[in-house]
């Protein structure tokens, strides 16, 4: 076996399926999830002190939310940066063609990732989708025989993304808060798409390193977007009004 072969195969051994990562995946989406109200009381708390002290820049106002911000996407950045390096280092052995071939995934991920960025995130705290997503996206591909299940994973981590805002809209807000015109960011389930395919994208880089690729199960995601397709299709035929009502009031803003 030469020094590639062996960096690749420490990087992702075999396994069956684990329920310990199953549990701490699904624990980790669970106290992310119900405990948004507390994540909304942190984020106003340092919005008011941005804004309304001398902490982050002298006078608050606009500047110190500006400096606010840029401290948020520097924090998230030495995050990705605190994973990515070091997975990065453990593949310096493998030659770089074999490298390059796995690069383009990334790439686009990254365009999609900047996008994003620019057309859907109105403040930099909205980064923890990514992060909060491709922690439990990989949790969720340890689980299923250590990675070699990649679609699968990212199937159930969208899905358990898509229920999370399901409940931040209707049970937090609706249900619990009685704010009956909050809005509900249809976006947020994009993001914390992209951040689970970004957790997911570190196990399928090792399987086609280590030419180990197992058998699609694009037909079952395809079968998914199918089926979810069809119970969304009634709201095409309701009026704008009462899909207001449903799916959550959303104000206009000058962007």
């Amino acid at each position: 076996m030469n020094e590639s072969s062996k960096a690749i195969t420490v990087l992702l051994p075999r396994s069956r399926f684990s329920p310990v990562y199953a549990v701490v995946a699904l624990l980790l989406w669970g106290i992310l999830t119900f405990g948004h109200g507390i994540g909304m009381k942190i984020a106003s708390i340092l919005y008011d002190l941005a804004r309304h002290s001398d902490f982050f820049y002298p006078g608050g106002g606009a500047a110190g939310f500006a400096r606010f911000e840029m401290f948020v996407t520097l924090v998230f950045i030495a995050v990705a940066g605190g994973v990515i390096i070091p997975f990065a280092w453990r593949l310096r052995r493998v030659q770089r063609s074999l490298l390059v071939k796995v690069a383009v995934p990334w790439l686009l991920w990254a365009v999609l990732f900047f996008l994003i960025w620019k057309f859907f995130i109105i403040f930099a705290t909205e980064f923890v989708h990514f992060a909060q997503y491709a922690l439990i996206g990989a949790f969720v591909a340890l689980a299923l025989e250590r990675g070699r299940r990649p679609q699968l994973a990212f199937l159930i981590a969208i899905t358990l993304g898509f229920l999370d805002e399901v409940w931040q809209h209707y049970g937090l807000h609706m249900w619990w808060m009685k704010d009956y015109l909050h809005w509900m960011d249809w976006s947020d389930p994009i993001l914390n798409a992209l951040g689970a395919s970004g957790g997911i994208l570190p196990f399928v880089t090792v399987q086609r390193l280590r030419d180990d690729i197992p058998p699609s199960e694009f037909q079952l995601i395809k079968r998914s977007f199918i089926v979810a397709a069809a119970l969304f299709l009634p709201l095409l035929l309701m009026s704008p009004v009462l899909d207001s009502q449903i799916l959550g009031h959303y104000p206009y803003y000058p962007f």
